[in-house]
């Protein structure tokens, strides 16, 4: 993989036939920090969607650790997600326990996981099961009392992302 980890030239992005972005020029190298700000429905999400998968890229010339976004397949999606680490904003935690969500799937080493959910102070309750995912409830009170706060599932989310010991976090 080269240093360029995102890759995009005069890409337009629609969402079903209107566009809402267009003639995006942008270039991320390897260790860059970057970030996106705008008012809502300006096409920030529509943006990220675009770049792990959600969204197909119709228009331009674009490319994700090495996956080009114009000629990926479906079939091809998840393969990218694993390449990519993605805290979303509704953060799509997992019906199981903390330490699950932070594998999302993937075999991995627990004392990985320890590490990052030490970092973000969860490394005593891995087992505890992330309450109100369905609603975004997260301060709900279950039969173990209140489980993990709005901002308690960020930091599984982000721990998710930095788990994968991607090349990119969107």
């Amino acid at each position: 993989m080269s240093d360029t980890i995102l890759s995009l030239k005069n890409a337009t992005i629609y969402q079903e036939n209107r566009v809402i972005l267009s003639q995006i020029n942008l270039e991320v190298k390897e260790g860059e920090f970057l970030y996106i700000i705008g008012k809502t429905g300006t096409g920030k999400s529509s943006f990220m969607k675009t770049l792990y998968g959600d969204l197909e890229l119709m228009e331009g010339e674009g490319s994700i650790v090495d996956f080009n976004l114009r000629t990926m397949k479906e079939n091809d999606i998840p393969f990218l997600r694993r390449k990519i680490g993605i805290v979303f904003q509704d953060f799509k935690l997992f019906s199981s326990t903390i330490k699950e969500n932070v594998k999302g799937g993937f075999d991995g080493i627990d004392e990985q996981i320890v590490h990052y959910l030490d970092q973000s102070g969860f490394s005593e309750r891995l087992e505890n099961l992330p309450q109100g995912i369905d609603t975004y409830l997260y301060s709900n009170f279950g039969e173990k009392g209140i489980e993990i706060s709005g901002g308690e599932a960020q930091k599984i989310a982000l721990a998710r992302a930095l788990y994968r010991d991607a090349p990119i976090i969107i």
